[in-house]
């Protein structure tokens, strides 16, 4: 997030970097993200190593996913499904039957 907002972590901790917890803090973070995405690329590479392009870009992507989450500690959502997730609009009614439903208009 701080590399999309262009500052350091700890402005968003809310930690002075000028101090030395805001130094500290900012280093753990930098070497924790550069120690994960070593991880994932390198097993982006076992996964890549001897398969077809194709078939090895969701094998990759599926790898890099499986350090993540080890490294988390989380689960991560890989998949959304439609029928499941579904967004609540403020103001709309609840219904008993969450499935589509079909209007057909005679005229």
């Amino acid at each position: 997030m701080s590399q999309a907002y262009h500052c350091p972590p700890s402005e968003f901790w809310c930690f002075d970097e000028s101090t030395p917890k805001g130094y500290y803090f900012n280093r753990g973070v930098f070497l924790f993200g550069r120690m994960v995405d070593n991880e994932m690329s390198k097993a982006e590479a076992r996964a890549r190593k001897g398969r077809k392009p194709k078939s090895a870009e969701r094998l990759a992507n599926s790898a890099r996913l499986g350090v993540l989450q080890k490294y988390i500690g989380g689960d991560i959502k890989r998949f959304r499904d439609p029928a499941v997730d579904r967004v609540k609009v403020e103001g709309d009614k609840e219904s008993k039957n969450d499935k589509d439903t079909s209007v057909v208009w005679k005229i």
